[in-house]
């Protein structure tokens, strides 16, 4: 599907002098200039959200794998201790009985 592309307006040659046009002329140069400077920040600024973004997540992925290390090392340990505290109850039984 092609999309109709504007055409640019053009002003009727009678209306300006040979001085109006070449100073139109330059205040449009002089405009774009501005606008191409403007853009060149914008990407810069683009750039350094998108690094900042990037150590973020780098740091949040650290994070999680941080945490679920301590989580597993938790879930170790608490096993352990219901263990050993099961192993005490049946000796606390055994020894009870004799």
């Amino acid at each position: 599907m092609e999309v109709p592309q504007k055409r640019a307006r053009t002003c009727p040659a009678d209306d300006y002098t040979e001085d109006d046009g070449a100073a139109a002329s330059t205040a449009a140069q002089q405009q774009i200039a501005e606008l191409r400077a403007e853009l060149a920040k914008c990407k810069r600024e683009h750039d350094r959200v998108v690094r900042d973004l990037n150590g973020c997540k780098r740091e949040h992925r650290q994070l999680v794998r941080d945490l679920k290390k301590a989580n597993n090392a938790t879930e170790r340990r608490h096993k352990q201790m219901v263990r050993d505290q099961n192993r005490a109850i049946e000796w606390a039984l055994t020894v009870k009985s004799i």
